[in-house]
């Protein structure tokens, strides 16, 4: 089952691999298929090397997690820009825009709304960093960060235009 299901995942990077192009199909079919990939792991036996370390520092939140080789992990979708830094090893990262093999040091700003799929060449630790002000409640944290849907996202981007329209008209911006 597991090396049928990275035969397959190696054939999806391919795939959106081949194109630099993207179109509201093309990222439909992405998330689609991102989130197959997602609920078909959930039912395997979860890789329990995985480490979450949390870190806070002057408003900001890092989330490192420790991905051993040859572990596939699906991203969670952000509500906003975020900083990721791959400090440690190598990872075949798929997005959107198509694969990428990354190589320590790595460090990219993903736009709100950004998904991975990623497969962990060699062990790797990869480091999300979000800016949460003083909070310091995982939880908490987490639903101001994580949309679990893309719709949930579309909501969360509606309700941050409508906010910036208020404080706009009351010239508070």
């Amino acid at each position: 089952m597991i090396k049928k299901l990275c035969k397959w995942i190696c054939k999806f990077f391919v795939k959106h691999n081949t194109s630099n192009q993207i179109t509201e199909n093309v990222n439909q079919e992405y998330r689609n298929k991102v989130f197959k990939i997602q609920n078909t792991l959930k039912d395997l036996p979860q890789e329990e090397r995985m480490k979450v370390t949390h870190h806070f520092s002057n408003g900001v939140y890092g989330r490192e997690l420790f991905i051993p080789a040859g572990t596939i992990v699906v991203g969670e979708i952000h509500k906003h820009e975020n900083m990721n830094v791959l400090s440690q090893g190598t990872l075949a990262v798929a997005t959107e825009e198509g694969v990428k093999l990354l190589k320590a040091p790595y460090t990219v700003v993903s736009p709100p709304g950004t998904k991975r799929v990623g497969y962990a060449v060699t062990d790797c630790v990869w480091t999300c960093f979000h800016s949460v002000g003083e909070e310091r409640d995982l939880e908490k944290i987490e639903s101001q960060t994580i949309a679990k849907t893309y719709e949930e996202l579309d909501e969360s981007k509606d309700l941050i235009e409508k906010t910036r329209r208020v404080l706009e008209c009351h010239g508070l911006l």
